[in-house]
């Protein structure tokens, strides 16, 4: 392979590595649902083709003071419905992995997401409409 057939695969690598880069982050449209101690609890919804939404969450620590968890479960009155998303501790400074939780759709069901840190916590419950798509 000559320097420039070398030169054009190496150029086409960076563009799609660049370009895929930039779609993944440019993807989520987070929202902040509950702040604590500088930290952000943030979500996103997706649509599914099964029917409930794909709730789509992290916490965003890299305005925190201290260590943050967070926590999300579906609600539906007060029964919890489906699997519950926990953090373990997350430092301040950290963002977390991305987790989601499966939400069906009706006025009947919300997210009820809570942050706490050592020394405080807070705490939000919301509803699918209220959740911006990703």
């Amino acid at each position: 392979m000559d320097i420039s057939a070398r030169t054009c695969v190496v150029a086409l690598v960076v563009a799609v590595s660049l370009s895929a880069g930039a779609a993944n982050a440019a993807s989520k449209n987070w929202m902040t649902v509950t702040k604590d101690a500088g930290a952000r609890l943030q979500a996103c919804k997706v649509a599914t083709t099964d029917g409930p939404w794909k709730v789509k969450l992290r916490v965003n620590a890299t305005n925190a003071t201290t260590w943050v968890r967070g926590s999300a479960q579906v609600m539906k009155g007060s029964r919890t419905v489906g699997a519950p998303w926990k953090t373990a501790r997350i430092s301040a400074g950290d963002v977390s992995r991305v987790g989601s939780v499966r939400m069906p759709r009706g006025s009947a069901y919300t997210l009820d997401v809570e942050l706490e840190s050592d020394a405080s916590a807070s705490g939000a419950l919301i509803g699918a409409s209220g959740i911006r798509h990703c």
